[in-house]
């Protein structure tokens, strides 16, 4: 975003900028949107995402699918839980400014994971 003008600050001023998780969670969200395209290497407005947040362990996910093309894969995108997803999958970069700091997962593995996962806890 391009200002119009900055305010010049004085040699003895310090501005700072203090937010707190909500904002430090919508801060995240809204970056990776806005650069979506980018990131995953898709067309924003063909896509479905989903995020969570861990708070215990610092983790951030963000999720993109793909536009679905029935209603199995509408209903996994609608439905598959990003929360439990979260700390299932390992982190899939150290740096989100890389090419491709995502990684691709089927439906199908996620499906499996997500299985697996409830399955443990039976």
């Amino acid at each position: 975003m391009k200002r119009k003008y900055y305010t010049k600050m004085k040699d003895d001023e310090v501005r700072i900028l203090k937010i707190g998780r909500d904002a430090i969670f919508e801060f995240l969200y809204e970056t990776l949107l806005g650069e979506e395209d980018r990131t995953f290497n898709v067309d924003s407005l063909k896509v479905y995402n989903k995020i969570a947040m861990d708070w215990e362990s610092g983790e951030f996910i963000f999720a993109v699918c793909n536009e679905p093309k029935d209603e199995k894969a509408k209903s996994f995108c609608e439905s598959f839980d990003v929360e439990k997803l979260i700390k299932l999958i390992p982190d899939t970069t150290e740096t989100v400014l890389k090419n491709t700091p995502y990684k691709s997962y089927s439906i199908n593995e996620l499906n499996e994971l997500l299985k697996s996962e409830n399955d443990e806890k039976s």
